[in-house]
């Protein structure tokens, strides 16, 4: 039995594929898991299940303040303050975030790692999208990768030799294909916070193509403001991920224990 997990982007949404994430660890489904990739938030949330280290992963959500992520923002988030910032840097400075994608991002691990972690990039240079595993990245740059996938368009673009990056979800919002390329899976878990993914014509072909070997979970309520930093809003979307975890990915997991999957 081989899984892959594939995350969308949709920023502080992300918190919701850590509860889907802790759903799989309990279910007994995490020892299965072959491939992870992410687009955006999803890339650094890849980064992390690949790294294996949970309780890292979880202390690094729980503690995140706009402060951390945001040159501009001194305490409490400001949608004002963040337009401004745009307006006066040609996009919004997030420098604060790169050192904690740095800091939490342990090449190392991920290049050793028996889970095959993978991102995708959107090069505004070449104006074209990339997916990558590590082997297609050069030695210490692997951390820089995963910015690129999580700057968003209103972000300053991310500088990686003479290529500027942006957000891969402008590339593929929900990477599903790139984890069934890479092994021959059993089964994908796309755990899909992003909203327009559903109006896109590419997920539909993907769907199409792996109907029998991709299972979507998808929030079963609406969910916070993907800019929304506040630690109600992290504990909310991790119950609910948890919750729609256990519901979607139950079966699957017993389907393994008595053989049939």
């Amino acid at each position: 039995m081989e899984l892959g997990l594939v995350m969308s982007g949709g920023g502080t949404r992300g918190a919701y594929q850590m509860g889907v994430w802790r759903a799989l660890r309990e279910l007994g489904l995490e020892p299965y898991l072959r491939v992870a990739t992410g687009a955006s938030i999803g890339a650094i949330n890849g980064a992390l299940v690949a790294g294996q280290d949970w309780e890292q992963a979880l202390e690094l959500w729980q503690s995140v303040q706009p402060h951390q992520v945001f040159n501009s923002i001194a305490s409490e988030f400001s949608y004002t303050t963040l337009l401004r910032e745009w307006w006066q840097h040609g996009g919004i400075r997030v420098d604060g975030l790169k050192e904690l994608i740095r800091t939490h991002v342990d090449e190392a691990t991920l290049r050793r790692s028996e889970v095959d972690f993978g991102l995708v990039v959107y090069n505004r240079t070449t104006r074209q999208g990339e997916a990558l595993y590590p082997e297609d990245i050069p030695e210490g740059l692997l951390a820089e990768y995963v910015i690129a996938s999580a700057t968003f368009p209103v972000f300053q673009p991310h500088r990686i030799g003479a290529f500027e990056y942006i957000d891969g979800g402008i590339y593929s919002i929900l990477p599903t294909k790139m984890a069934f390329e890479r092994r021959d899976l059993d089964l994908v878990i796309a755990v899909d916070v992003a909203e327009a993914s559903r109006f896109s014509p590419q997920q539909w072909q993907w769907h199409r193509q792996y109907a029998d070997r991709l299972v979507y979970v998808r929030p079963s309520r609406l969910l916070p403001s993907p800019m929304n930093f506040s630690k109600k809003a992290f504990q909310q979307q991790l119950a609910l991920g948890y919750a729609d975890g256990l519901k979607k990915l139950s079966p699957i997991a017993e389907k393994v224990r008595i053989g049939v999957l």
